[in-house]
């Protein structure tokens, strides 16, 4: 069977996902094989299944852009071994412009593109991009059947030559008619969600009303849309585009979650107290492949908050640079931050900003699915393992939700740490009912339960709402008793669920790993400053 191998760099899935569309039929009907790395089965050795698929590949299609040019990945583990393979094997060569790059300096400038470099993908839109995108699965169709000649046949040459006026044309009267053509079937959740994540990502922190005035509340569906932006107001191109990109991202699916396959933490631990500041040690790790090992991932140091709300910033930079360690990988990661007691109520989901595949300021929760776990637990080692009887239980849904006259009071949910039957905790109390509150999260770190969820500060909840958040989890039904069989997969849910469930973001969901614990020994030692 004739196969394609597909390289790209990770900020540029998006076009990834539009190729596979498009080419679709040639794999349901044509029986073609097109492998890209999400084709990696979830804990197998990620390098031994780019080197078979590569092996197995009688056409490599790259998408290339600035990114991938850039990637130290691509260049060292996927570049070499595919142009040595185009030398020996005759292995076809077809590469897509993606984005304007300095392609000519490289070796990819020898091989012929498969659509005109003036016109890479990102400057396209709508039905122009798809028409693109068709010739280039032809073209695809053509190298995998044996066809392929080494330079534009007629059809690619007509369809180059008359490109220009393709990409100039504007038949469309209303500003929103080619994306309700493309997306006419997406449900109205959807379309809100990601109406408002563009909105949000093209102007940070203005309110909705303040650009558009008389802006249609819980405006839904496509009637609403159009009859606001297409009477006389318009809408900003680039919301226009950010919109579409979001509605390009694969939706939420009620599937089976894949496991994280990579885990990047970031281990907190408060070392030293001044009258103004505070000083935290960090050490990170990374931590792959299903098994129980961290690594140290080599970035180090020491941290000086002045208060609560420095706190985020700061920590937001290191995860920065563990994200960016790993963008390129062909691996989805998953990002445990360890906190002190001190950071726990930090309000992490609103506030925690990271940088996503195209350099945006973006929440992490937008970015990757991830957690708060508790540095102070590391040093609980004599209580370990009731905390591993009780994720056990959680796991076979054998166990029951800490009751809710224990959960208020801080001396009895801390002796609930022997009894392995108390295996979760929800606290759908105003913040303010538990006092003192570090004396409660004190408690409830001792209580050893897996899963805890509890209202952030501030947080406007009504007992309905907090009532259906473990259920929009997966955690059952609320009078039942809690299930979860998997960690990682619950944070991949809220990851997913998070634009279509607002009322997760004032809800701290904190959950623990017994058997994966970073080594402990490689934390920095007191700060003498």
């Amino acid at each position: 069977m004739a196969s394609a191998f597909i390289s790209y760099s990770h900020r540029d899935k998006r076009w990834l996902e539009e190729l596979n569309l498009m080419i679709r039929p040639l794999v349901n009907e044509a029986g073609l094989s097109i492998w890209s790395d999400k084709d990696i089965v979830p804990g197998s050795d990620w390098r031994e299944s780019i080197e078979k698929a590569l092996k197995e590949a009688t056409v490599a299609i790259l998408l290339v852009s600035k990114h991938f040019l850039a990637s130290d990945f691509i260049y060292k583990h996927e570049l070499p071994p595919l142009l040595e393979a185009a030398r020996k094997r005759k292995l076809q060569v077809l590469w897509v412009p993606v984005s304007d790059c300095l392609y000519e300096k490289t070796p990819i400038a020898t091989y012929q593109s498969v659509s005109p470099t003036a016109s890479p993908l990102a400057k396209l839109r709508g039905h122009k991009r798809d028409e693109v995108l068709k010739a280039i699965a032809k073209e695809i169709e053509k190298a995998l059947t044996g066809n392929l000649v080494p330079h534009f046949d007629q059809e690619a040459a007509s369809f180059q030559a008359g490109f220009a006026g393709l990409a100039g044309a504007q038949s469309w009267a209303h500003p929103l008619k080619p994306l309700r053509d493309r997306f006419s079937d997406c449900d109205s959740t959807q379309l809100a969600a990601c109406f408002q994540r563009a909105f949000s990502r093209c102007y940070p922190g203005q309110a909705l009303s303040s650009r558009y005035p008389d802006f249609p509340s819980g405006a839904s569906s496509w009637e609403l849309f159009f009859d606001y932006f297409g009477d006389g107001r318009g809408i900003d191109q680039d919301l226009l585009q950010a919109w579409e990109e979001q509605l390009d991202q694969p939706q939420a699916s009620a599937d089976p979650l894949p496991l994280a396959q990579v885990v990047l933490a970031l281990v907190l631990r408060e070392a030293e107290k001044t009258p103004t500041s505070t000083r935290y040690a960090y050490s990170t790790f990374t931590h792959q492949g299903g098994g129980a090992s961290y690594e140290p991932a080599g970035d180090d140091g020491w941290l000086e908050i002045g208060d609560g709300e420095d706190a985020i910033d700061q920590v937001a930079e290191v995860v920065d640079r563990l994200l960016a360690g790993v963008r390129d990988w062909p691996l989805q990661p998953l990002v445990e931050i360890f906190a002190p007691l001190s950071l726990l109520e930090v309000n992490w989901l609103e506030r925690f900003q990271v940088n996503n595949d195209w350099g945006e300021r973006i929440l992490l929760v937008e970015e990757a699915p991830f957690t708060i776990r508790s540095s102070d637990r590391l040093r609980m080692g004599n209580k370990l393992s009731g905390l591993k009887a009780k994720l056990g239980r959680l796991q076979s849904g054998q166990g029951q939700w800490v009751p809710p006259e224990a959960v208020l009071d801080p001396r009895r949910l801390q002796a609930i740490h022997a009894n392995d039957r108390l295996v979760a905790l929800r606290c759908p109390a105003p913040h303010s009912e538990a006092r003192p509150r570090e004396l409660w999260l004190k408690a409830v770190l001792s209580s050893m339960v897996p899963l805890a969820l509890w209202p952030v500060k501030g947080s406007t909840l009504v007992d309905a709402t907090f009532h259906a958040c473990w259920s929009t989890l997966g955690l059952g039904p609320s009078e039942a008793s809690p299930i979860c069989p998997d960690l990682d997969a619950l944070l991949h849910r809220r990851w997913q669920a998070h634009f279509t469930e607002p009322s997760l973001c004032q809800l701290h969901l904190f959950v623990d790993h017994p058997d994966r614990l970073p080594l402990r020994d490689v934390l920095p030692a007191k700060s003498s400053a």
